[in-house]
């Protein structure tokens, strides 16, 4: 691996910004995003599961503009600036 390529763990980021968001919180958006929150804080946000780019998506949308694409999957959309909202 080079000097300047950098391995992304998708967790890292997804795990920070559902602590943020609170339990309650993440709680709504799984729902709203026809997920569960086992499976979006314990698989998706400890590392065991990569989320889709589908339920990526469904997640951003189910948010309301509290999570960004690239906090779901920094690995795909980390060049994504935190400013800016991308549909899902």
């Amino acid at each position: 691996m080079s000097a300047d390529h950098q391995t992304v763990d998708p967790a890292v980021r997804l795990n920070k910004r559902l602590k943020e968001l609170g339990r309650e919180r993440v709680e709504a958006i799984a729902e709203k995003a026809d997920t569960t929150y086992e499976y979006l804080a314990e698989q998706l946000a400890n590392g065991h599961r990569d989320a889709s780019v589908k339920l990526a998506r469904r997640l951003v949308k189910a948010s309301d503009g509290d999570l960004v694409l690239a906090d779901v999957r920094e690995d795909l959309f980390g060049s994504i600036a935190d400013s800016d909202r991308v549909a899902a």
